[in-house]
């Protein structure tokens, strides 16, 4: 964690992030998959319960590194983050072993992250210069986890 006095506006803004480590190192396609329909399907659970939070300026971000695992990042005045990082690892949690889900939610989720990953290939030449400048500069990681393209998608 850290914080910061706003010696300002006198707010208090404090930062915390969470890491999962996972045991493995890389990450398949599969797992690549995976991962980005539990971010989607989390932020989706979150939307609604964390927009007065936006608005008061309390965010947060979830990502997902073949490097070290699962991190979670909050920012924002201190005197009501611990409300938020709760809200959002209950509902990572719910969402990762799948309680309080909806079928029918997740199929319009499904299908609109599939066109994502579809239609990445239209993307603008610089949006993909940077995508893949950004790999060449990545040591050490997988680079077909970050591959927005997934193989299995590309059918």
């Amino acid at each position: 964690g850290f914080y910061k006095l706003d010696t300002e506006f006198k707010r208090p803004k404090a930062i915390i992030r969470l890491e999962w480590i996972l045991p493995f190192k890389c990450f398949t396609h599969d797992d690549a998959i995976v991962l980005t329909l539990l971010e989607t399907l989390l932020l989706d659970v979150l939307a609604e319960e964390t927009y007065d939070a936006e608005l008061a300026f309390l965010n947060f971000s979830l990502n997902f590194s073949s490097e070290k695992g699962i991190s979670l990042s909050f920012s924002g005045f201190n005197d009501r983050l611990p409300e938020l990082v709760d809200l959002v690892c209950s509902k990572l949690a719910q969402v990762a072993t799948g309680q309080g889900l909806d079928a029918a939610r997740f199929a319009p989720l499904l299908e609109w992250q599939t066109r994502n990953w579809a239609n990445w290939s239209k993307e603008q030449p610089y949006t993909h210069a940077r995508h893949f400048h950004d790999l060449a500069l990545t040591v050490g990681q997988n680079t077909n986890t970050r591959f927005p393209i997934p193989a299995t998608a590309q059918r």
